[in-house]
């Protein structure tokens, strides 16, 4: 995404309308001429600053991808929330999410573990296996 620079140096994104990408120099070119005007230090905050905020959008945009393969997106974002612990850390407990969504205890683990192999991460102690889940249905199914 192409960038103007304000005079703080901070990068705003500007929207590509009628963009003629033919005349945009390569960034090669840009480092040789901040290079010889003695403006290297500032090139290369920028370009860090550009590549860091190309880098968080899109961590943003695959987030948000993953939060829309549920019931809603915030639902999505509960159990991303939930998955990495945060919402333990908040003190929320999965009946608390699962109410608030209106879904069983039972349901919204199936979703968590479900976004627990979308995000590729590991099992934690207190998740159980679905071996133990299975016991547990096959306990309370016989009171």
């Amino acid at each position: 995404m192409p960038m103007d620079w304000s005079e703080e140096e901070v990068a705003t994104p500007v929207a590509i309308t009628h963009f003629d990408f033919s005349t945009f120099d390569s960034l090669e070119s840009q480092a040789l001429e901040a290079l010889q005007k003695g403006e290297f230090g500032t090139f290369l905050r920028h370009l860090k600053s550009s590549v860091e905020l190309q880098a968080r959008l899109e961590t943003i945009e695959q987030l948000d991808g993953m939060a829309s393969h549920f019931r809603s997106r915030y639902m999505g974002y509960d159990l991303i929330r939930d998955v990495c612990g945060l919402a333990t850390l908040e003190g929320e407990s999965c009946v608390t999410l699962a109410r608030r969504h209106g879904i069983s205890k039972a349901a919204w683990q199936e979703n968590r573990e479900r976004m627990r192999r979308i995000l590729g991460l590991r099992k934690t102690a207190t998740m159980r296996n679905d071996q133990a889940r299975q016991h547990m249905r096959e306990r309370n199914y016989r009171r």
